[in-house]
């Protein structure tokens, strides 16, 4: 027990679901969203180079670490999956695109091989990645294909995201950042879509 909140045990069955136990008894089903960490920028919040949660960017500097990214630590919250997001940075989302085709066509596994054979991310960012890909199948495939057909720009005109990716951020994004840890927003990265600068990380401290 945390405060009002108890520890359970329990299996993840995907990015968005846990199956949870109290002793061998199946409790149900329930959301395994983290309600206290932002998917997105501003959080005074960041995961050091220690792989230690820290409230602030200068908590991290007094414990002897450095900021590695903003938010809280996670499954990518390495040195090589954050320098693989810089060198992708460009063509990542079409990359998961091609490895998602992969999943709805071909099954999780498909697209885990895809993964590894374009980027090298550590297993546990890749079940990530794979894991987000099972998310928008189940709730944007739709959307997701008729961008992919008609060729759409990630962003619109306006500056907001096209069908596809807005339906990944408001189904899929928190799951996966809480899967993940980083991505490239949370890691400072520019990417290949077009973000407003208030939610991409700055390291300021050490």
């Amino acid at each position: 027990m945390y405060g009002d909140r108890q520890m359970i045990r329990g299996t993840r069955l995907n990015i968005v679901q846990c199956e949870c136990y109290s002793s061998r008894h199946l409790i149900g089903i329930i959301k395994r969203n983290n309600d206290y960490d932002p998917p997105v920028m501003p959080t005074s919040a960041c995961c050091g180079g220690d792989g230690i949660n820290y409230p602030t960017q200068e908590a991290a500097c007094t414990n002897g670490t450095y900021p590695l990214h903003g938010g809280y630590c996670g499954a990518c919250s390495s040195h090589q999956d954050i320098n693989i997001f810089n060198i992708t940075r460009n063509n990542m989302t079409n990359i998961a695109t091609k490895c998602a085709v992969k999943y709805v066509l071909f099954g999780k596994n498909s697209a885990i091989r895809c993964m590894n054979k374009t980027v090298a991310l550590s297993i546990e960012c890749t079940e990530c990645w794979v894991e987000n890909m099972g998310c928008d199948a189940a709730h944007c495939m739709t959307k997701c294909a008729i961008d992919r057909i008609l060729h759409v720009n990630n962003t619109k005109p306006d500056g907001s995201l096209n069908d596809c990716l807005a339906c990944d951020e408001g189904y899929c994004g928190k799951p996966f950042i809480v899967c993940s840890g980083a991505n490239r927003r949370r890691s400072g990265i520019m990417s290949d879509i077009d973000r407003p600068q208030d939610t991409i990380w700055k390291r300021y401290a050490c």
